[in-house]
């Protein structure tokens, strides 16, 4: 199925599931440590975060390289990969949402809102060819 280009996604997946599958453990692995040894310093707390982003994306499209190239993601991926990445840290850091001035019920209408919307985006950019 076109939707399903480089995601791995199979029928079973519920959103919470497919919603991980966007984030690479290399990136969970550097950021969750980190975040919490740096907490109390703002600018190096913005810096692993944009770093987690960029880091992302980068080992996303490093292992998608690996995949024949009809099976590898399109580009739209990669950006919603990072959007993914965002919203996953925001709601495991409460530093960093403080320092974002977002609240514990903001955090939640995010995260709800990004499980359940980004992988129908993704689908239907995927069905769209983008």
């Amino acid at each position: 199925m076109e939707g399903d280009r480089g995601r791995g996604k199979s029928s079973t997946d519920d959103y919470q599931t497919r919603l991980v599958k966007y984030i690479p453990g290399e990136t969970l692995a550097f950021y969750g440590p980190l975040s919490s040894v740096i907490a109390e310093n703002a600018v190096a707390l913005i810096l692993a975060t944009v770093i987690g982003v960029i880091g992302t994306v980068l080992y996303l499209r490093q292992s998608s390289r690996e995949l024949m190239i009809p099976e590898r993601p399109l580009p739209h991926f990669y950006v919603l990969s990072g959007i993914a990445f965002l919203v996953w840290a925001l709601c495991i850091n409460a530093p960093l949402a403080t320092l974002l001035g977002v609240s514990s019920l903001w955090k939640n209408v995010i995260l709800a809102c990004t499980v359940f919307l980004l992988p129908l985006i993704d689908d239907e950019l995927a069905s769209r060819g983008l």
